[in-house]
């Protein structure tokens, strides 16, 4: 067996042995840098084992007590404003004024350099969830699979994506096409899901007109992911905003993955509900962190209800809730914190590890 097969085998020895999640740095050059080969990006270490090889330095980093678990935001963007119409940004950009956004966020789509929002992802997570939006119906707005595809190859070990289809047209009819394209960005792109925005595009998810599409990504094995909660933009009316109609869907495809963004706001007791009556639904935590007591209070529900295994950490960044690391850092400990100074009872460490990541690995198959 060779130098590096050995070191291979002893890294994931060592993840075994160690209480916290092993990392494997190789340093290779002068001056010295790093690069991932694996672990999860946790605190600082307290194990070690290093290795030489012909001036290869290996190192192996172990942290304190926990459960290996990898950190996932399942709810990213990008973004490029010559695939918007002016009312759609004039619309974002009014909601995230009512928003703790910095003020570049408030006038730019796109508020930070793409490389530098890859390094913002790069810095804080395993993996990421690039999510394409298709709002053409109403909105006309549509962030193209060729666009998501570029940013994913820049690092496709840490980002994934899901294509953003408009089901119906302006008539209300189905658009066949759209499962040519959901078929595409699956079997050519290599991309994992799919994003509907019922509320944006004036449609309930229960329409029987898109049930073809729900039987296509179930043929293919992805999830979807619903936009049903509320929307500050003018044309998005809130009664197919509501996540209840989706127990219909739920109930006719239970074997159909699908999850609530945003933890389907304002309505997080439903959520949990209809996470209780369908092992098939999840919710992701997207946006709203920035109301931390609202969401510890969704969190709280999704406990009594004994749904916690299926929310995932989310941040809709990179207009809102960012730095990624700062949310990431939240849940760890403000969330607990905020807790405790609130006179709720706090989460363990292995259900914060799961809303971190271990939920949405499971569940989605990462």
């Amino acid at each position: 067996m060779g130098f590096w097969e050995q070191m291979l085998l002893g890294f994931f020895h060592f993840r075994r042995i160690s209480p916290q999640p092993a990392q494997l740095k190789l340093y290779t050059s002068s001056p010295l840098r790093s690069h991932w080969l694996g672990g999860s990006k946790k605190g600082a270490s307290s194990l070690s084992l290093l290795a030489i090889h012909k001036g290869i330095t290996v190192l192996f980093t172990g942290n304190s007590p926990s459960t290996l678990t990898m950190i996932v935001d399942t709810h990213v963007h990008i973004w490029d404003e010559k695939y918007c119409s002016r009312e759609m940004l004039d619309a974002i950009f009014a909601h995230r004024a009512t928003l703790p956004t910095d003020s570049t966020a408030q006038r730019r789509l796109m508020p930070i350099p793409m490389e530098a929002w890859l390094e913002d992802l790069r810095g804080a997570l395993d993996k990421a969830i690039v999510i394409g939006i298709d709002i053409t119906r109403v909105f006309g707005t549509r962030i193209p699979d060729q666009f998501l595809l570029e940013f994913i190859k820049m690092d496709p070990d840490l980002l994934l994506a899901y294509t953003g289809v408009e089901p119906l047209d302006e008539n209300n009819n189905f658009k066949e096409e759209v499962l040519d394209e959901v078929e595409k960005s699956v079997n050519e792109y290599g991309f994992k899901g799919v994003k509907l925005m019922p509320v944006h595009g004036n449609y309930y998810a229960n329409n029987k007109k898109l049930y073809p599409l729900y039987e296509k990504c179930l043929d293919l094995r992805i999830p979807i992911l619903f936009h049903l909660a509320g929307s500050s933009f003018p044309k998005a009316m809130l009664k197919y905003a509501d996540p209840i109609v989706l127990d219909e869907v739920a109930v006719d495809f239970p074997e159909l993955r699908m999850g609530l963004a945003h933890f389907g706001y304002p309505w997080a007791e439903t959520c949990c509900v209809l996470l209780q009556r369908n092992r098939n639904l999840f919710v992701d935590i997207s946006e709203v962190l920035y109301r931390p007591r609202w969401v510890a209070s969704g969190l709280q529900l999704a406990k009594e209800y004994g749904v916690l295994d299926r929310i995932f950490f989310a941040t809709d960044g990179p207009g809102v809730c960012r730095p990624v690391e700062k949310y990431v850092e939240w849940c760890r400990t403000g969330l607990n914190e905020l807790c405790k100074n609130s006179g709720l009872p706090t989460f363990t460490q292995g259900e914060i590890d799961g809303l971190l990541g271990d939920n949405a690995v499971k569940f989605l198959g990462l």
